[in-house]
Order: C-alpha cells, then sequence, then structure tokens
C-alpha cells in the first residue's frame, strides 16, 4: 500500500485508489496528492467553483421544495450541511472540420407531365473547430448525473496549478478517452450538419445525403480526429441514506447551478396524499356522472393495463440501472455488473399480480356478460383492488430506480481491506 504523509502534521493520509485529494483525519489539512497525477493523467485545465456552498443549498431547497412525497429528511437543514465539493475529472475533446468539402444536393422543378431533377456536387470551404465538448471521466460518477447537469463551459477553464485543489475532494482519471471519442466526434457531426443546413446559401439544395456526405472516416467529408484533454471540473456533492440500506445522490454543478437529484419517494406521504384525491375524485363523480356497470368494469381493466406497462417499463429500467450498461464509463472499467441477488428481488412477476388477475377477472366478466349489475360492480371494485396492489409494487420500484446500492469496493488495490471493527 502506499501511505501518504499530511505535510502540516506528519499524520498518515488515507485515501481511495483514484482520489488525488485528501483530508488529514488528525489536523484537518486538505492535501493534494502529487504522486498521483502521472502525466498522462495530471489535468491541464480546470474550471473553479463558482457556486458556493450556500448557492448551492439554495438551489437545492428549491428542487425538493417542490418534491411533495420526498422524504422529510431531504428537507431538513442540517443535512443540507453534507454537501461536499468535489472535483471531478472530465475529457474535454477538441473536433476540427478545416478544409474543402463535398456536399451532394439537388433541385427538383416540375411542368406539365414533368418532373425535373437536378443533381449537384456542392464544393466548400470549411474552418470549423469545436472545443470543449466534455464527458465525465470517473467510473464511479453515473455518466446520466453528469449528462443531467451539463454543460461546463469549458471557455471559463484555467491551466490547472495542485493549489487550486486545496480545500476540495477531486478525483484523477480512471477512464480511457477514447471511451467518449466517438461521442464527441457524432456531437460534433450533428452540430456541423445543422450548420450546413442553416446556410442560406444552400437553403435552395435538397441535401438528403448529408449524413453520408459527413459519415467520418469512411465517409466524403472528413475531420481532423478528436485530441482529448484532461480537465477538473466543480460540483457540490451530497449523498442520502435511506433505511433499506440503499442511497440517493444530489449533485450541483458548481458552475452554473444545475441540479441533478435522486428523489425518493416517502411511503406513507404518498399513501395519505392518494386516499385524499381519490376521495375528492370519487366526490366528485358521485354528484356528476354515475358509470353504467360495463363502463365502470372497462375502465378498471384499462387502469390494469397500464399499471402493467408502468410496472414492466421500470422491471427494465431497474435491470438497466443495476447492471451499468448504459454507463460508459464504469462499463469500459468493470463490465457490466450485474447484482443477481437484486435482480431477484426486485424484477420479480410477483408484482404485476393485482392487475393481472384483475384483467383476467374483467375479461370473463365481460363473456360472460351477467345481468346482474352487482357482478360488474364487483368485478371493477374487484380490479381497482387488484391496481392498487401493483401500484405499491410500482411505488417500491420507484423509490429503487431514484436510489442506488451502497457503493462496493471490490476493486480497490491497496490500503488494509480486511480490518475489522474493534
Amino acid at each position: 500500500m502506499t501511505v501518504f504523509t499530511c505535510p502540516q502534521c506528519g499524520g498518515e493520509v488515507m485515501t481511495t485508489d483514484e482520489s488525488i485529494t485528501g483530508f488529514c483525519m488528525f489536523c484537518g489539512a486538505s492535501t493534494v496528492l502529487d504522486a498521483r497525477m502521472t502525466d498522462h493523467r495530471r489535468p491541464k485545465k480546470i474550471i473553479t467553483f463558482k457556486k458556493t456552498k450556500e448557492d448551492c443549498k439554495n438551489i437545492y431547497q428549491r428542487l425538493v421544495s417542490g418534491a411533495i412525497f420526498a422524504p422529510k429528511e431531504l428537507k431538513d437543514p442540517n443535512y443540507l450541511e453534507r454537501f461536499r465539493g468535489v472535483y471531478i475529472p472530465y475529457w474535454m475533446y477538441t473536433i476540427t472540420y478545416d478544409g474543402p468539402y463535398e456536399i451532394t444536393g439537388t433541385t427538383t422543378t416540375s411542368s406539365v407531365g414533368y418532373i425535373n431533377t437536378n443533381h449537384y456536387k456542392i464544393r466548400c470551404n470549411m474552418d470549423v473547430e469545436y472545443t470543449g465538448i466534455s464527458y465525465d471521466a470517473s467510473a464511479s460518477f453515473d455518466d446520466h448525473v453528469s449528462e443531467s447537469i451539463a454543460p461546463f463551459m469549458s471557455a471559463n477553464a484555467q491551466e490547472f496549478t495542485p493549489p487550486m485543489l486545496s480545500g476540495f475532494y477531486a478525483d484523477t482519471a480512471d477512464v480511457d478517452s477514447s471511451v467518449y471519442r466517438e461521442d464527441a466526434m457524432n456531437a460534433a457531426r450533428s452540430n456541423v450538419i445543422a450548420g450546413v443546413r442553416a446556410e442560406r446559401e444552400l437553403s435552395k439544395y435538397t441535401m438528403s445525403e448529408l449524413e453520408n456526405d459527413f459519415a467520418g472516416p469512411s465517409g466524403k467529408a472528413d475531420h481532423d480526429g478528436a485530441e482529448a484533454q484532461l480537465g477538473l471540473f466543480p460540483v457540490w456533492f451530497l449523498t442520502y441514506r435511506s433505511s433499506k440500506n440503499r442511497v440517493a445522490y444530489a449533485v450541483v454543478n458548481a458552475e452554473n447551478g444545475e441540479v441533478s437529484a435522486d428523489l425518493p419517494v416517502s411511503i406513507p406521504k404518498y399513501i395519505v396524499s392518494s386516499m385524499i384525491v381519490a376521495a375528492a375524485i370519487f366526490a366528485l363523480l358521485f354528484f356528476l356522472f354515475t358509470p353504467t356497470p360495463g363502463i365502470a368494469l372497462f375502465a378498471a381493466a384499462a387502469f390494469s393495463v397500464i399499471s402493467l406497462i408502468v410496472y414492466a417499463a421500470e422491471i427494465r429500467a431497474i435491470k438497466r440501472r443495476h447492471g451499468k450498461y448504459d454507463d460508459k464509463g464504469f462499463y469500459s472499467k468493470y463490465g457490466a455488473l450485474e447484482n443477481q441477488d437484486d435482480i431477484r428481488r426486485y424484477c420479480t412477476p410477483s408484482g404485476a399480480i393485482g392487475s393481472i388477475l384483475a384483467i383476467i377477472a374483467a375479461i370473463i366478466i365481460a363473456i360472460w356478460q351477467p345481468v346482474d349489475d352487482w357482478i360488474y360492480y364487483a368485478g371493477a371494485i374487484g380490479a381497482i383492488i387488484g391496481v392498487c396492489i401493483t401500484m405499491s409494487a410500482i411505488i417500491r420500484r420507484v423509490n429503487i430506480l431514484n436510489t442506488r446500492p451502497l457503493p462496493e469496493f471490490h476493486f480497490r488495490k491497496g490500503g488494509d481491506d480486511s480490518a475489522k471493527d474493534l
């Protein structure tokens, strides 16, 4: 293991493998771990914190004030003191389109009985540079979170010097720049195509082959590749741990104030609110509209189908989240990490049994067509009960999607991994 020594008091500084700053537990001094910043992982640029901790707390409070079902702990002022400033590594790509290009275009005219199509090879010079197309370079920082708090303005980036990190946490890059290179090139290509279509001189042409004209290395209009620089971008980070041993994150872009937050649902709040809304709707319908038995049964069956669709969508989303398939940074380093225990626990068909039984009952009654109205109403009531059972399962899975498993550091190298509580 590597032991870092505090420059202030000489105490030992313990960190995770990707950290490039640490805090001494003995004197509280912040330390920059220069040995972690190798030449190919040393940041070139840094965007410093523009939003203070107070700004961050206000931004987050405005968000959660509208989340009526959020647990009360998320609105506790003492809880908001846990926000920590972190520098997250990002790859900043520069992509250039420079030189002569050839674009395919057509014009169409019509006369009596004829349609004339003229084909053109449009030659033009292009001088375009995209600088600072950014993707996070940390495997532990979820791609969906980084996308939701984008963009950072690379024009505000300064030359990096280690003293800028003092007082904040910071990680080094553990995702290779090649992982997001194609994404950066596609983003630049899409912007170039949009710019070409917007050119007034080209508006008379139909350019249906434009995507192929700018298809990249194999296309007719190539670019100069994508150069990558490593930068550090500032975020405020907050963690909430639920009673189910899962965590929710809140992340605030410390440059522009964009916020992304996992907001679990408080089950008691949801039940009370649902009962109040249901009572109001029932009273309104009772005085204004009396449904026929067939309509009541059909409406209950329709709600059952909708709840099944929602439940199935949540199951798919949970599988994607737990497998990390759509988090390119994590996947490139660790591969798929399906937690089969969690998949079996959360992705079972048992949560849908209420709506399935409701649909079956509705179909049987519709085919049977009994004379007595009470059978239709009984079927509708039973279907609504089944929907409520499935809705309960849906809410529990909403909380699974709005929280995450506790981090498991299976891949740490060094440190006392076998330490036991004394």
